[in-house]
């Protein structure tokens, strides 16, 4: 079997031989010492004592040929090889041309030597499984299981997806209404009839000219949507937001010109951008460590982290000048301090219906604020600040706000049971019920738990799902500010995707 010739019988499938580059007819010669191409002669160039380079006529050899018999006495290996073939070309069954095709064999001995040796002989057949066993065990890692698919989406009708995709129907890849929908209504009492004059005959043939370049028109706009893939404008939208802001203009710009430079043209020019602004912004960031004096990205990372106190400092110190022109305006003035406290705090700024008994200004004058302004929600009043020392330990002293609310009980037609200390942000909301939500049945256990938690449907994780996993794949690995500038929903929750895909192996970091 060693000798057995590795190709096909069309001589085309053979590689030349090195001496006088004529097609190769078994049998051959091949060198057993040059490698690891193999040195093939035929036997005129053999028998001559062919030399090239490193190949000498003294070498080992081996004969290639396919004339002997494998599984029975009057099949030679290249005939079983030609069975094998013409049973592809032709297809299981079709004995007539299999015959037809080896030329030397009729189509009986084709037929049973084929169901005897391939298909009832237990022997040889045992041998085929484990050759199976091993080609599955070998590609069982890039396997990809069946899944119907989402895209184009196939929503209800009359749903508002439905109604944003225009009417599409993704089984008939067509709308439900037309562009230019009544187009047939002008030639649909048209009649061609013998007795017409020349120029009505004119005029017909005008209309349906006319009809034919609307039904043109009605082509061209299906191939742009259908080219563009601007079917399913959530997924469409979802590609938008990967662009930073600069990037997203000139998208928003671009666009009308994609119809004329075509889909991949398009793409291609976006991305080019994008890259020369990703580019831009690297090389003004290294430029940044060059002029701090900084020469290796270990120092850089420590320079980063610096940066970042310096400017979150910077900001708590400047961060109660804007209030300086709500100062007569007690209602904005008490919404800009919410929202301060909230950032600050690390929640969801909260935007709180304040009285203030009808006065534009607040009940009290504005003592000097902390540069980290944590506040005790007052609900249907003004919202009460604290203490230089609260700030300090992120908390909130109770005893204190209540010797702060002393000093103003006057102001305040409040009991002290009405006070809420809210340093956590809002009440943690209900796990949320996917019972009957579309696309909870394409979730697993742990995904649907995490929807549960973090409130969120189905159908819209499986879109940021996609999402991140096509740019993790686009560019071999995901960082979290990717991902939020990519799905544009609360940080949170997006941390907590971002986490659960790390955690599952969907993506990797950077």
């Amino acid at each position: 079997m060693d000798g057995l010739a590795c190709f096909g019988n069309d001589p085309s499938d053979k590689p030349p031989c090195r001496g006088c580059s004529s097609n190769l007819v078994e049998p051959y010669i091949k060198c057993a010492e040059c490698g690891p191409s193999p040195f093939l002669l035929c036997l005129q160039c053999f028998t001559r004592g062919f030399e090239f380079k490193k190949h000498e006529s003294d070498h080992k050899y081996e004969i290639m040929t396919s004339d002997f018999p494998v599984l029975e006495p009057g099949w030679t290996a290249q005939e079983e090889m030609a069975l094998l073939e013409a049973v592809m070309d032709c297809g299981f069954g079709n004995w007539q041309d299999v015959a037809y095709q080896m030329r030397t064999k009729s189509k009986e001995e084709c037929e049973a030597h084929y169901m005897k040796n391939f298909i009832n002989n237990p022997l040889f057949s045992s041998t085929l499984l484990n050759l199976r066993q091993i080609e599955e065990a070998r590609t069982a890692d890039t396997a990809i299981p069946f899944k119907p698919t989402d895209d184009p989406p196939r929503p209800t009708f009359d749903s508002l997806l439905s109604r944003d995709m225009a009417g599409y129907m993704p089984a008939r890849a067509d709308f439900m209404e037309e562009f230019d929908n009544y187009a047939e209504w002008d030639l649909k009492d048209i009649d061609f009839v013998d007795d017409d004059s020349d120029i009505l005959h004119a005029l017909k043939i005008a209309v349906v000219d006319i009809y034919h370049s609307r039904l043109k028109e009605r082509g061209r706009r299906k191939k742009i949507i259908r080219d563009h893939g601007l079917i399913n404008l959530r997924k469409f939208q979802i590609l938008e937001r990967r662009y930073p802001k600069e990037v997203q203009d000139l998208y928003d710009a671009m666009r009308r010109f994609a119809r004329v430079v075509g889909p991949i043209e398009h793409d291609k020019f976006i991305e080019s951008h994008a890259l020369e602004f990703e580019l831009r912004r690297e090389i003004g960031r290294l430029q940044e460590y060059r002029r701090a004096g900084i020469q290796s990205f270990c120092s850089a990372k420590v320079y980063e982290r610096v940066k970042h106190v310096r400017e979150d400092e910077r900001r708590k110190r400047t961060m109660l000048v804007d209030v300086l022109q709500y100062i007569q305006d007690g209602r904005a003035c008490q919404q800009w301090l919410s929202k301060q406290a909230a950032i600050d705090a690390g929640i969801t700024p909260v935007v709180t219906t304040i009285t203030t008994s009808g006065k534009d200004s607040l009940p009290f004058p504005l003592p000097l604020l902390s540069p980290l302004p944590l506040l005790v929600m007052v609900p249907g009043a003004v919202t009460l600040m604290y203490s230089q020392r609260c700030s300090s330990r992120n908390t909130v002293n109770v005893q204190d706000c209540y010797a702060y609310l002393s000093a103003f009980s006057s102001q305040f037609p409040l009991s002290f049971s009405d006070l809420q200390c809210t340093t956590t942000g809002r009440r943690s909301a209900p796990p949320l019920n996917l019972t009957g939500l579309p696309g909870t049945e394409k979730l697993n256990d742990r995904e649907k738990e995490l929807c549960q938690v973090v409130r969120l449907v189905p159908g819209a994780y499986l879109e940021y799902k996609q999402a991140l996993l096509n740019e993790c794949r686009r560019q071999g690995g995901l960082r979290l500010a990717q991902a939020r500038a990519l799905i544009k929903i609360d940080v949170n929750k997006t941390r907590k995707i971002y986490d659960f895909l790390i955690k599952e192996g969907y993506i990797n970091k950077v």
